[in-house]
């Protein structure tokens, strides 16, 4: 929390993946969240499932995404590549568990 005025900005855009937009949407939403890169899935070899690769610097954010992924997926810790924020990412189980993952993101609120 800073004690000096903010004002929200967009820092870069990003080229994602279509099916993946809501999920890092949904992410971006979070103050302590900061997505890093993502994927829909199906890529190379077509078995690689979607996931996103983000930073969280906040415990109660990071426990909020964690319930939310429930069963649709799994919340991993990554090797940290930034000494203060370490890496997580959201590994769904298939692309159609990201769907009805996204159908629930998009009537929920963040909690």
């Amino acid at each position: 929390m800073s004690r000096h005025k903010t004002k929200s900005v967009i820092i870069k855009k990003a080229k994602i993946d279509k099916l993946i937009i809501p999920v890092v949407n949904w992410l971006n939403e979070f103050e302590y969240v900061f997505t890093k890169w993502s994927c829909e899935g199906g890529g190379h070899g077509h078995n690689e499932k979607p996931y996103v690769v983000f930073s969280c610097d906040s415990a109660e954010e990071l426990a909020k995404i964690s319930r939310r992924v429930g069963d649709f997926g799994q919340l991993c810790i990554r090797p940290p590549y930034n000494i203060r924020l370490m890496d997580y990412s959201i590994e769904f189980i298939s692309k159609k568990a990201l769907k009805v993952f996204i159908s629930v993101i998009k009537f929920g609120d963040n909690t």
